[in-house]
């Protein structure tokens, strides 16, 4: 009992003077500057020259909705805000204008959301793209527009990004870095399978693929053609034809008839051979 008392007599209340929390104050502050150091945040520490495919990469899905997924509103704003907070990658879900036979709406598909024009975004992206980063850009194009759209799609994003487009990329051991994509845009896109050839993709234009179906057509009517050549119809007349008919049908009613007569006779010896034997 006695050491609890004597230690409870030497207990003294903890007291700081001005100098030390002073001090206490520059460290904790020294500490909360250098985890929320702001150039840790917009300067680039890390190795960037590796492949595309070694890194994290901000992304954004339905970039271009305003708000919830099922009745939204669809606009460029939405766009230039997720460029401008530092994502990387933009979605766009494309579908056919039911307004206008030539162009692309962008918008969330089977839902009430309000569409926005293809053109207005990407044009949204080409100017923002590079403003928090200068790191590539990805645009993933979920596409379900007609194969014309397409080729006017493809047309507007070339004129659109210009030099900021990246060519298709030929058989590469690897991606390209980062550091090499700078201040480039990336088309991911969804092709339909008739421009995907045994060589690789080719795109194949409207007109071409009218020449293809002309030529699958002529092809298959060469073909009826050789198969009437080879199995040509008799010139004989009409009535002919019907009495060789007749004749033939009379000739396979005798020959069937004799037939089964001798199948008859040659089963018919069988029930008698067993009748001798019993």
């Amino acid at each position: 009992g006695g050491g609890v008392e004597n230690a409870k007599e030497e207990y003294v209340e903890p007291t700081i003077d001005v100098t030390e929390l002073l001090l206490i104050l520059c460290n904790w502050t020294h500490y909360v500057n250098f985890a929320y150091d702001i150039r840790r945040h917009t300067q680039i520490y890390h190795d960037m020259t590796r492949p595309l495919s070694h890194y994290f990469i901000a992304s954004s899905h339905n970039s271009y909705l305003e708000g919830d997924q099922m009745k939204g509103k669809c606009s460029s704003f939405a766009i230039k805000r997720a460029l401008l907070l530092g994502c990387r990658v933009i979605e766009l879900d494309c579908y056919n204008s039911t307004q206008d036979e030539h162009s692309v709406k962008v918008y969330h598909g089977n839902t009430m959301t309000q569409p926005v024009g293809f053109i207005e975004c990407i044009e949204t992206i080409a100017k923002y793209a590079f403003v928090s980063s200068q790191y590539p850009v990805i645009l993933t194009i979920e596409n379900h527009v007609s194969v014309k759209r397409m080729e006017k799609m493809a047309d507007d994003i070339i004129k659109t990004f210009g030099d900021m487009l990246v060519k298709p990329l030929a058989k590469a051991e690897y991606y390209p870095s980062p550091e090499e994509l700078k201040g480039k845009v990336l088309l991911r896109d969804s092709v339909p399978p008739e421009w995907v050839t045994p060589r690789g993709l080719e795109p194949v234009s409207f007109e071409q693929q009218q020449q293809q179906q002309q030529q699958q057509q002529q092809q298959q009517q060469q073909g009826d053609d050789e198969k009437k050549t080879t199995n040509p119809k008799s010139s004989t007349p009409a009535h002919n034809n019907s009495n060789n008919t007749n004749a033939t049908t009379n000739d396979s009613t005798n020959a069937n008839g004799n037939a089964g007569e001798s199948a008859h006779k040659s089963v018919d010896p069988a029930p008698a051979a067993a009748a001798a034997a019993a």
